[in-house]
């Protein structure tokens, strides 16, 4: 039932983001912002330690951020820290960026957040992210790409047992990027070349010997 209320809020878009969080002050849910790069990606996950029923606190907090998001990759489900190890941190304002109405959060004061994070490189194309069936906190998760900063971000609201739809990475240009398996086909080339080019000059030289040496035995003769 918790991923059929989630797909409805999707298919609603904003209409009912605002009543939304003006009951649950944008407390209630866990603030995740992936934000794409060419050639890197970075999940920031966020509990709010002091406002947030269902959180005690940040030792709470801390066991939770771990397992509240997952990759999706085919019909698996695996862990963010599968992809990189997870970073936390204390922060006391929220993201300026969440995609959430005015009165949502207040950052002229400081609160009492945690911040689990991650980074890494992608191999894929697209990324797709999946809430734990079991898990009885709901996810607020946005998108933004570096490469559209004046976009506004893609948003979605995930609850339990819900996977996101793909989200699209951009290509990177790879360049003249040289890695170990180019480089060494690159050393032995050159080493082959070499090698080559000394046998043809022995050769020669020892054409030009004989060639010499024909010549003073004609003249001599």
């Amino acid at each position: 039932m918790r991923g059929a209320v989630a797909r409805f809020l999707l298919a609603t878009g904003g209409a009912l983001l605002a009543p939304l969080f003006a009951s649950a002050h944008g407390t209630e849910f866990l603030l995740g912002k992936l934000t794409i790069a060419p050639g890197a990606m970075r999940l920031e996950l966020t509990a709010d330690c002091d406002a947030n029923p269902m959180i005690a606190d940040r030792k709470e907090a801390a066991e939770i951020l771990p397992g509240a998001l997952q990759i999706q990759i085919g019909d698996e489900a695996k862990p963010l820290e599968s992809l990189a190890p997870i970073r936390l941190e204390d922060r006391t304002k929220f993201d300026e960026s969440a995609p959430l109405p005015p009165g949502a959060f207040d950052n002229s004061i400081d609160h009492q957040l945690l911040t689990a994070e991650w980074q890494w490189e992608p191999d894929r194309k697209s990324v797709r992210f999946a809430v734990p069936k079991a898990s009885k906190h709901d996810v607020l998760l946005w998108v933004v790409d570096t490469g559209n900063p004046a976009a506004d971000p893609r948003w979605m609201v995930l609850l339990g047992g819900d996977v996101t739809p793909e989200v699209m990475l951009p290509v990177q240009a790879r360049g003249w990027r040289i890695g170990p398996a180019w480089m060494l086909a690159g050393i032995v080339s050159t080493v082959v070349l070499a090698a080559g080019a000394r046998r043809g000059w022995r050769s020669a030289r020892k054409a030009r010997g004989a060639s010499a040496d024909e010549r003073a035995v004609k003249a001599s003769g």
